[in-house]
């Protein structure tokens, strides 16, 4: 029996699926490479990646340490304060009107144009590429937060206004639990989009980063295991995004409410 006493299965498929999948990718890539045999460095088997992590592990997680530090400061920096803008925003309409368009279009400036500003403003140093992962997040969490505040029903609104709320009370009973679920949903989108930023941004200041041995393994075509730096470098890349990824998304289901009881607002 697959199920438990109180009729729940023990093995939950939002789990077993992806892992089921990943599985199958890895069984379709060593496939492919046994019979087609491509040059290594360009597709090398999932077992030569394997090794390569194992045997160079501890100076991988050297090299991606700091790049991960930096798109967390980034991440936490840009995500506090576009909540804490949106908050601000979110209590007039015409100012959620005048600035959201802006946001949006602010959103669509690409990092590498954003570079000179960061480096004559903070220097070719950690800071600057904290401010280009912090400004990446910035953008959609605001956007997001402010849909989110500004969603809550105008019935529910009008209803809490009758019973002599304050607007904190309206604000946290009413709008913050209807904004959560966009809110978590801009944090899972700001977890990629940070660790993005500051491989991108690693180009600035490379000492000691990542995108630099990323530049170096991967420019030298050897087939060798210790030279594939493109693969190689990208697994303890993608283990930390996944899990940062997996951790904001679970965060819902505990902390934001299935539904608004109106009734018991007060």
């Amino acid at each position: 029996m697959n199920r438990t006493s109180a009729g729940k299965p023990l093995l939950n498929p939002n789990i077993v699926a992806p892992i089921v999948v990943l599985l199958g990718i890895i069984l379709i890539w060593e496939l492919f490479v046994f019979l087609f045999n491509p040059p290594t460095f360009l597709l090398p088997a999932p077992h030569i990646i394997v090794q390569a992590l194992i045997s160079n592990g501890m100076n991988l997680l050297a090299y991606g340490l700091n790049t991960f530090l930096e798109a967390f400061t980034g991440f936490v920096i840009g995500c506090s304060l576009g909540l804490l803008v949106a908050m601000a925003v979110a209590r007039s309409k015409t100012l959620a009107d005048l600035f959201v368009p802006l946001a949006v279009a602010s959103n669509s400036v690409p990092i590498l144009a954003m570079a000179p500003i960061a480096i004559v403003w903070f220097g070719v140093g950690p800071a600057s590429k904290i401010a280009i992962v912090a400004v990446m997040c910035f953008f959609p969490t605001m956007v997001s937060a402010v849909r989110g505040l500004t969603a809550a029903s105008p019935d529910a609104v009008a209803l809490m206004h009758s019973y002599a709320a304050t607007n904190w009370q309206i604000f946290a009973k009413l709008r913050f639990p209807t904004a959560l679920p966009f809110i978590f949903n801009a944090l899972k989108i700001c977890t990629a989009l940070s660790m993005i930023g500051a491989i991108v941004a690693g180009v600035l200041w490379w000492r000691h980063q990542l995108p630099r041995r990323l530049y170096q393994d991967g420019s030298q075509h050897s087939p060798h295991p210790k030279r594939l730096g493109r693969h190689r470098c990208r697994q303890p890349l993608r283990t930390r995004v996944l899990l940062r990824h997996r951790a904001v998304g679970a965060a819902p289901d505990a902390v934001a409410p299935q539904r608004i009881d109106y009734n018991g607002l007060l």
